[in-house]
């Protein structure tokens, strides 16, 4: 700790010292050179001074060695060049001693400068006790100036800064320098920064619970909405069984439509048959008498009930919608039909004994009843014709009963327009009851025909009708039925698809839920991390 608290101090106390010592590395190269040259300069000067002294006359060289010899001179000789000279300095070699050669006026002096390192070391040592006391002293007085300004505020900021990055995390400590300096402006931008950030911390604490809360309370309803979505996917798989079970259901009723329709068809082949007799048949009673006309009248105000029953028609092709009650419908038709039909054979049968009770008449008129016999002979041949038809419609009707009624079972619902439609057929038959008494002044024989003709005549009409009603009726519950398949088959794809897609939500969920599970252990521990804070 007190070695880190230092290390701010020494590195610049060093780099004081470094740099005072690279000045005077410097410094020292400098003067070594210039004081050696300053040496080199005297020894020049001296064996300058030596050779004028002695000039290019002089005789005894070797003496004056001698008395030179202290001087540092080794040896004095002429040149060859004789006298003069340039003065330069010809030669410097260093031996084991340094030996400067110096020529001019015609001598060659030799002096022993091997002084001058030593000379050199000696002036450099003094120099750097000189510089090194300078640096001792220069760094004593740079560390007393630094200390109060730099070292100690230094110190302060260091011990502020490990109190709030230590274990308490105390945010409350400032720094709190003074003046205005680099370092009381940095303690003030960090305390600025301690204390947002004490009151990021401590907006961070207050909203971390909050944060936890709202996590907890995530996580449960996560896990009812995985609840409701797996009992989602429960109900779209049981919707999905279901509209497979309506599927199967409505390719059976599909298939009995198309029993009846092709039934219905038959029957209609034989009604209108039956519609063409009845039309001959009322071609002869036009040719009878002229009261038969009033039963037209009769009719035509009658024609209100027929268009009830037509009425009562749309109003079951209305109910088609439903299939089941249409097949009622068939049902109430084909028993209507079948009193009808025994109607045709009762007023055939009797027409038949009137035309013969008319026939025995007409021969006792003798010549005045044979136009009679011809008329009542063909009203008895027209009779037989529609007991024939009768009949045939009849035996269809009956091999065709037992269908009908197997699939009348799931029709009983509809079963009430069509005693409307049977109490309508009840108005039908007493407006011909008023017809019958409308006739009873006419004749015994032509009342009867022209009642059993327009009885033959309205039935068939129904008859035709009701079967043109039957067979548009079944196939409009044909329609229906093959639409209802199709959007069962759609709602069944579709609650595939649903049942996939919820699948995928599921497993979405789940991943959800795993995420909040670890965000809560996140949440919880950056409290606990946030707890150390001292806000």
């Amino acid at each position: 700790m007190h070695e880190k608290r230092g290390s701010v101090s020494t590195r610049i106390l060093v780099s004081v010292a470094v740099a005072i010592l690279i000045i005077e590395a410097i410094i020292l190269g400098f003067a070594a050179r210039t004081q050696g040259q300053s040496l080199l300069d005297q020894y020049i000067l001296e064996a300058r001074l030596i050779t004028a002294a002695l000039g290019p006359e002089a005789h005894d060289l070797q003496a004056a060695r001698d008395r030179l010899a202290p001087e540092g001179v080794i040896a004095i000789r002429r040149t060859a060049t004789g006298t003069g000279g340039t003065g330069a300095i010809e030669e410097y070699r260093e031996t084991a001693g340094g030996v400067l050669v110096y020529r001019d006026r015609g001598l060659e002096i030799e002096m022993d400068i091997s002084g001058i390192p030593g000379a050199l070391r000696s002036y450099a040592l003094r120099i750097t006790g000189l510089v090194a006391v300078i640096v001792v002293f220069v760094t004593a007085g740079v560390y007393l100036v630094l200390r109060p300004r730099l070292v100690l505020p230094l110190r302060r900021v260091e011990t502020r800064i490990l109190e709030i990055s230590g274990e308490e995390a105390d945010l409350t400590k400032r720094i709190s320098a003074r003046g205005n300096d680099e370092i009381a402006r940095i303690a003030g931008a960090f305390d600025r920064f301690s204390e947002k950030l004490r009151e990021i911390i401590a907006s961070i604490q207050g909203r971390t619970e909050t944060i936890l809360r709202n996590a907890s309370e995530a996580a449960q309803n996560s896990t009812d909405a995985h609840e409701h979505i797996r009992s989602n996917a429960r109900t779209v798989q049981q919707v999905h069984h279901d509209m497979e079970e309506l599927d199967r259901a409505l390719q059976g009723v599909a298939a009995a439509v198309a029993s009846i329709t092709d039934s219905i068809t038959g029957l209609n082949h034989s009604v209108h048959r039956q519609s063409d007799a009845l039309a001959d048949s009322l071609a002869a009673v036009e040719e009878l008498d002229a009261s038969i006309r009033s039963l037209e009248s009769i009719a035509r105000e009658k024609k209100e009930v027929t268009d009830q029953l037509v009425t009562l028609a749309h109003e079951a092709g209305s109910r088609v919608e439903d299939s089941v009650g249409a097949i009622g419908q068939v049902e109430s038709s084909t028993e209507d039909m079948i009193e009808m039909i025994d109607i045709i054979n009762n007023v055939a049968a009797r027409t038949n004994l009137l035309a013969m009770n008319a026939a025995i008449e007409a021969a006792h008129a003798g010549e005045y009843g044979r136009g009679f016999a011809v008329v009542a002979s063909e009203i008895r041949n027209l009779s037989e014709l529609s007991a024939e038809n009768a009949t045939k419609i009849n035996r269809n009707l009956k091999r065709d009963i037992s269908r009908i009624h197997e699939t009348a079972e799931i029709n009983r619902t509809t079963r009430d327009v069509f005693d409307r439609i049977v109490t309508t057929v009840g108005e039908v038959a007493q407006a011909m009851s008023a017809i019958l008494a409308s006739l009873d002044e006419q004749s015994l024989a032509s009342r009867e025909i022209v009642k059993a003709v327009t009885e033959i005549r309205e039935v068939t009409g129904v008859v035709q009708e009701k079967s043109g009603n039957i067979n548009s009726d079944a196939g409009s519950i044909n329609d229906t039925v093959e639409r209802l398949a199709r959007a069962s088959r759609q709602t069944s794809e579709q609650m595939q698809t649903v049942s996939g897609r919820i699948e995928t939500i599921n497993e979405a969920m789940d991943a959800v839920q795993h995420s909040v599970g670890e965000n809560r252990g996140n949440l919880a521990s950056l409290i606990e991390e946030l707890q150390r804070f001292r806000t």
